[in-house]
């Protein structure tokens, strides 16, 4: 919807895709909801909220000068597009057709209050579609076409092209092809880590890595190195997190830097392979290459510069039992003592 939206303003489709692909990951890998950030903690046996807190040092910087980039690369096309009249067309119409207010907020109200209760991820789901069920029901809408939306996708018909194109989305019938394609780069990755090759790859990095800052950038390019291998954002939380856990616990290093650190490698940068699993469902979702909308997802890479200078400069990192390695307000406050998995709750 925000694509159609862009393209009605006058901006180029790759800057569109990249902001909106930078404000997808940023709330991603801050939701508690996220299925790479409840990974990558499970992984270095720290909780997801740990891990989150601990994001904030490398990911706030990182959405605040994306949003600063995005301002001053958005001002040549800011007097470009559509006009203050085709605007109160464009809503007057949206209200004629569809009962908007606060009821249409219920299905995100669900999952983010569930989530920061801290209920597991799947119900949180099922119940979030639930609601978005019910407010299409409030909306007039017949069950059996609700389940038809679900499976073919919405056709609007206002009259008006541009809001049609804005509102008719969605549909697993028309991911099917980008499904499949996720499911047999899966397989292909699996059969990798079942042979082993990435231990083999990973050996020389967790060994030469002995310093925080060592120690960050290993896991950073080995992250690098199993997507280029793989495509796959899961995989490389996997193996290089089981792969670093030990030498950065031996290191006096807490865990969650370690998991912070793959979030900000692994999970961001996988956009930027085009044989990856997101990078094939941004280009079939959003219509745009992974060559051109990668130079504009300005987060995604700009988190991983901020998570190596947090190792270089010491900003924000932690000893095992918790205690931050600055003292005074630039090191942070403490963190809980690292706890291997069999000794948690």
């Amino acid at each position: 919807a925000i694509m159609a939206i862009g393209q009605v303003f006058g901006f180029p489709p790759h800057m569109t895709a990249g902001a909106i692909i930078s404000g997808a990951w940023f709330g991603d890998k801050m939701s508690p909801l996220s299925d790479a950030s409840n990974v990558s903690a499970a992984v270095c046996e720290v909780s997801v909220f740990q891990l989150i807190s601990a994001m904030l040092w490398s990911t706030i910087p990182a959405l605040l000068f994306s949003t600063l980039a995005f301002y001053f690369i958005g001002l040549p096309h800011a007097s470009s597009g559509i006009t203050d009249q085709e605007i109160n067309t464009l809503l007057a119409t949206l209200s004629g057709n569809f009962n908007v207010g606060l009821v249409s907020f219920l299905p995100p109200a669900i999952l983010i209050f569930l989530a920061y209760r801290k209920c597991p991820v799947l119900p949180c789901l099922i119940a979030s579609i639930i609601g978005a069920i019910l407010v299409g029901l409030y909306n007039g809408v017949a069950f059996p076409d609700i389940l038809r939306f679900m499976s073919s996708g919405f056709v609007a018909k206002t009259g008006i092209g541009t809001l049609d194109s804005i509102l008719s989305r969605g549909g697993v019938v028309g991911m099917s092809s980008t499904i499949i394609l996720i499911m047999l780069c899966m397989c292909f990755g699996g059969m990798l880590e079942r042979a082993r090759v990435f231990e083999v790859l990973l050996e020389p990095l967790v060994q030469s890595s002995k310093s925080v800052f060592k120690m960050v950038v290993g896991t950073v390019v080995s992250s690098y190195l199993l997507l280029l291998g793989t495509g796959s954002a899961s995989l490389a939380e996997v193996v290089v997190g089981r792969a670093f856990i030990k030498p950065f616990r031996d290191a006096d290093i807490h865990p969650v830097i370690l998991s912070r650190s793959i979030e900000d490698s692994a999970t961001v940068s996988t956009i930027f392979v085009p044989w990856s699993a997101h990078s094939l469902f941004i280009g079939a979702v959003l219509g745009v290459s992974t060559f051109d909308y990668a130079p504009y997802a300005i987060f995604n890479w700009s988190a991983t510069v901020g998570t190596l200078l947090c190792a270089l400069t010491g900003f924000g990192v932690w000893k095992v039992n918790g205690t931050p390695m600055l003292k005074g307000f630039l090191g942070g406050k403490g963190i809980a003592p690292f706890k291997p998995l069999k000794e948690m709750d």
